[in-house]
């Protein structure tokens, strides 16, 4: 069983590595994504078949040149591909739902004085979520949900282990969001969210290791050690990460 789950578990990172670079580096060839990942050719293969078949990916044009034919380009599919990302913070709660070229297709937003409790917050972050929700054009085709929490997040269990600002404690935000909305939920530590932003195309996107740091409602900051994030953070009490 363990050596299934271990399995399991290296597939999906290995697809979601091929999948991080096509999105951000398209077009790129199925050889180059070989030797970018040091896969082989028929994990490629195998990944990126999967990826069209899941509508998530889907092959250029090929084009003609000096040695013969160029090898296939990939790039991901965005006609018709949803998602909605929510940003809860110490004072509002925003959202937006964009299409996967980028292009938001809608906003909402509910600024607060203050959170009493856990319950007054969900009820915001689910009447956000609801209104965006409202707005896709195309229920099959919302690809998942992502919310920014400023706060210390199990994002693997998707519990909110501790927000002060937020009022949440061990509170499974993920569960009980899946009540209503039965998609892929995914919640992270906001600064943690920045970090791996700035690594990827921002200011940071050609430094290898670095601390981000975030100034809100208080400090929180992030460690990136060869574009990873490192577990654990340093934060300030009533700040963005705690």
């Amino acid at each position: 069983m363990n050596k299934v789950s271990s399995q399991q578990g290296m597939k999906f990172i290995n697809q979601q590595k091929i999948l991080h670079l096509i999105y951000n580096e398209s077009p790129i060839s199925r050889v180059e994504l070989a030797e970018r990942t040091a896969l082989t050719q028929q994990t490629v293969t195998n990944i990126v078949n999967r990826l069209i078949e899941d509508d998530l990916v889907m092959e250029g044009q090929s084009t003609s040149g000096a040695r013969g034919r160029r090898p296939i380009p990939l790039v991901i599919q965005t006609s018709g591909m949803f998602a909605i990302g929510i940003e809860v913070a110490v004072k509002y709660v925003a959202g937006a739902l964009i299409d996967f070229s980028g292009k938001v297709l809608a906003n909402e937003r509910m600024d607060v004085s203050v959170f009493h409790d856990a319950e007054d917050t969900f009820a915001c972050i689910y009447d956000v979520l609801a209104k965006l929700h409202q707005a896709v054009p195309d229920e099959t085709k919302l690809r998942g949900i992502g919310l920014s929490i400023q706060g210390l997040v199990d994002s693997k269990q998707g519990i909110v282990i501790e927000s002060q600002g937020l009022a949440f404690d061990n509170f499974p935000l993920v569960a009980r969001l899946k009540q209503t909305f039965d998609f892929p939920i995914y919640i992270e530590n906001d600064v943690n969210l920045l970090a791996i932003i700035e690594n990827d195309k921002g200011d940071l996107a050609a430094s290898e290791n670095n601390i981000v740091l975030k100034l809100d409602h208080g400090i929180g900051g992030a460690v990136m050690h060869q574009k990873n994030s490192l577990s654990g953070r340093l934060m300030l009490q009533g700040s963005s990460g705690m």
